[in-house]
């Protein structure tokens, strides 16, 4: 599969949108994640017709939760300064975190290393959408 996308994350908003062009076995198809204030939504089209998925409510909510915290941690942690946010120290090189956005809230355990960088990200928070843990090695980027 090849795909391109744009993404735009506001963190003062909670607003997460992600725009995705792709093709697969050369069927073009777009995705589009919508993730503003407590309400999330995501739809696919194949060439950008036919609607093959439309999902909303309080489980995309809660996982869209999960994802913006996920990547406010490895792509803006200047954004960690968050009265949302909730810190608590489990031993020198990882933190329990928690955000509350409305009515959801994402939890997750990081992990830093010896130089204060973040080395990996995992919840159990991403509900429906994903019945294992999600971990996110984030040494790998």
């Amino acid at each position: 599969m090849t795909f391109t996308g744009e993404q735009c994350n506001f963190y003062d908003e909670t607003t997460r949108l992600f725009l995705m062009d792709a093709s697969r076995v050369g069927i073009p198809f777009q995705a589009f994640h919508r993730f503003v204030g407590p309400s999330a939504a995501m739809r696919v089209k194949i060439a950008s017709t036919v609607t093959v998925m439309d999902a909303d409510g309080p489980v995309m909510d809660e996982a869209e939760t999960v994802t913006l915290f996920n990547e406010r941690c490895v792509m803006a942690p200047g954004a960690f300064v968050d009265p949302r946010i909730r810190w608590q120290a489990i031993d020198p090189t990882h933190v329990s975190a928690s955000f509350v956005n409305f009515k959801h809230t994402a939890h997750a355990i990081l992990t830093f290393d010896d130089q204060s960088q973040l080395t990996d990200f995992v919840t159990d928070g991403r509900g429906a959408l994903s019945c294992a843990r999600w971990p996110i090695l984030v040494s790998a980027f």
